[in-house]
């Protein structure tokens, strides 16, 4: 029994949502890693630090909802935003804020490229090395091979286990001809003949 495979659409698309779930993962792993190694989490404490004292400051509720600010008279909200406006005007001379503040900006892009680059690496180089065969994970798991675009997966069986000659080139089949051992990928376009090595150009197979 022959069986010519390519990887079907719904292997192939739940093979890359894993790979993909599998990248945002480690991405996310990776700036755990990373952003404590390169003082992020403590920058931002600092200026979250800032921007309570300045909402202390300047009678600043962060926590108001919309909802509670609606409820307030037009004189309350008035002075409610001109605090607001105040504070803000603060921290704009504030100049140990407004350093955290880029810091904290140039520190989430660098950890982001680093995060995003190391999972590329890891998932498409090391990961594909490590498996031996350039498969990902999600095309390990789900049984996608890695082909040629005009290439087919062959499959061939034997129900009486006798071992299988085959020829892709449309070649008479003799004792010479290749023995099957497993799967293996042929380039397009083939002519395949097999046969079970019972009789080959009329002798029987040793």
């Amino acid at each position: 029994m022959l069986d010519l495979q390519k990887a079907t659409l719904s292997k192939r698309v739940s093979a890359f949502l894993f790979d993909i779930i599998i990248f945002f993962i480690v991405v996310v792993g990776v700036s755990c890693i990373v952003n404590p190694a390169v003082g992020y989490d403590a920058k931002v404490d600092q200026l979250e630090a800032i921007y309570d004292e300045y909402s202390e400051r300047f009678g600043i509720d962060t926590e108001l909802t919309q909802e509670q600010f609606d409820k307030m008279t037009k004189e309350e909200q008035d002075a409610y935003n001109k605090r607001v406006e105040e504070a803000n005007a603060a921290l704009n001379e504030d100049e140990e804020a407004l350093e955290l503040y880029y810091d904290i900006i140039v520190l989430f892009l660098f950890n982001v490229t680093v995060s995003t680059l190391v999972a590329y690496l890891a998932l498409e180089f090391a990961v594909p090395l490590f498996i031996g065969n350039g498969q990902t994970l999600g095309k390990k798991i789900f049984g996608v091979a890695l082909m040629r675009a005009d290439g087919v997966k062959i499959t061939m069986e034997s129900p009486s286990g006798a071992p299988i000659y085959y020829s892709t080139d449309g070649a008479r089949l003799t004792q010479e001809s290749k023995v099957y051992s497993g799967s293996f990928v042929a380039k397009l376009p083939l002519e395949l003949k097999a046969a079970a090595a019972f009789k080959l150009n009329g002798g029987r197979s040793k």
